[in-house]
């Protein structure tokens, strides 16, 4: 899943056309150009080669113009198959689909190119103002889960692009502002499992069960986590305590 065109700014109709992913017809993410020089999304088009082989097909196509494509070298990074499509792109103008301190949207407006680095900077306004908050009314701390809820969808889109060190960072700027969630734990547990960093994914687990002691997936995360480590009887162990904690 790509970027949504809604937090493309105005008067760039052109521009988007040529850079939206027909397979989930957004604003494309870590794109890919194909050899019939259409441009996709990267987890998207991969997911749309893993569904061409399970059908049995003869050869995965395009989705655009059905030419045959190799999964292997049908398609390359879009910054490296075309430097000056690559530049077009990250000129175009965006606005930030997060909200900013007071639960509004963020206001900051910049190129397609800075983008992630703005969403994801350890500083930047998303948890900065939120989270310094001292009073911890009830206004404040709905404003606090509305951003870290717009934090987890950013997350998750880049979760889905198989981006774990972006998701990563937003998962944690989610954590910041809601720190006693468990969901937004065990999301950035999910990343750090998918980017083999299991002991981080542990800490997490255990840290999603101290609030919440009966959470099936944190067990099962966990046990996955351990499982990746070798430790097969703690796996199997927190299982079982999975099952008697439901």
């Amino acid at each position: 899943m790509g970027h949504s065109c809604e937090y493309v700014d105005s008067g760039q109709v052109n521009h988007l056309a040529e850079y939206t992913c027909a397979i989930c017809c957004s604003l494309v993410d870590a794109p890919l150009l194909t050899t019939c020089h259409h441009v996709f999304c990267t987890a998207c088009l991969q997911d749309w080669f893993d569904q061409s082989k399970k059908e049995a097909r003869t050869a995965a196509k395009c989705p655009t113009c059905s030419q045959a494509l190799d999964p292997r070298n049908g398609a390359g990074d879009l910054r490296l198959a075309s430097p000056l499509a690559w530049r077009v792109l990250g000129r175009l103008r965006m606005k930030c689909p997060l909200l900013g301190p007071l639960g509004t949207p963020c206001g900051w407006r910049g190129e397609y190119s800075e983008l992630t680095a703005h969403m994801t900077a350890a500083g930047s306004h998303q948890s900065a103002g939120l989270a310094s908050e001292s009073a911890d009314t009830p206004g404040n701390k709905e404003r606090r889960l509305a951003a870290a809820e717009a934090l987890k969808a950013a997350g998750n889109q880049k979760f889905e692009q198989r981006i774990y060190p972006d998701a990563i960072a937003l998962y944690t700027k989610a954590i910041d502002l809601a720190p006693d969630v468990p969901t937004f734990l065990l999301n950035r547990a999910a990343a750090y499992i998918s980017a083999g960093q299991y002991a981080e994914c542990i800490q997490d687990c255990a840290a999603a069960l101290a609030l919440d002691p009966a959470n099936h997936k944190a067990h099962k995360r966990l046990a996955k986590a351990l499982g990746e480590q070798g430790d097969f009887d703690r796996a199997v162990a927190q299982l079982r305590q999975g099952e008697k904690a439901g």
